[in-house]
């Protein structure tokens, strides 16, 4: 019975029922004034969310991207920069970090105490 409680707590974590939900915003630079209903749940082809820089001007957005982590291009004097993680409201931090770690991290947890 442990064993199927476990199994069932780290499904939770890896294969959830629901869409990604990111911050969706034009040149929302600080994190710390992010809202709530800056928040969309984004249909199931975005995988990822994204926080993208041009010139300090900071959008954030559900993404498309399979891998997470950022990419920094410099053209002239432009430069952009778009990072993308995996996570609900992963794109809200200051900077973006996956939450598969997390994720992991408690599952192991739960299993150790479950077991």
């Amino acid at each position: 019975m442990k064993i199927f409680l476990t199994a069932c707590l780290c499904f939770m974590f890896v294969a959830r029922g629901y869409a990604i939900q990111c911050y969706t915003c034009i040149n929302c630079r600080d994190a710390k004034n992010l809202v709530a209903s800056q928040l969309v749940n984004c249909s199931s082809s975005f995988m990822t969310c994204q926080k993208t820089s041009i010139n300090d001007v900071v959008t954030r957005t559900c993404g498309v991207s399979t891998t997470t982590g950022c990419n920094k291009v410099t053209l002239a004097t432009i430069t952009t920069e778009t990072c993308s993680c995996k996570g609900d409201k992963c794109n809200g931090a200051g900077t973006v970090k996956s939450s598969i770690i997390v994720g992991s991290v408690i599952s192991l947890l739960v299993a150790k105490f479950l077991l």
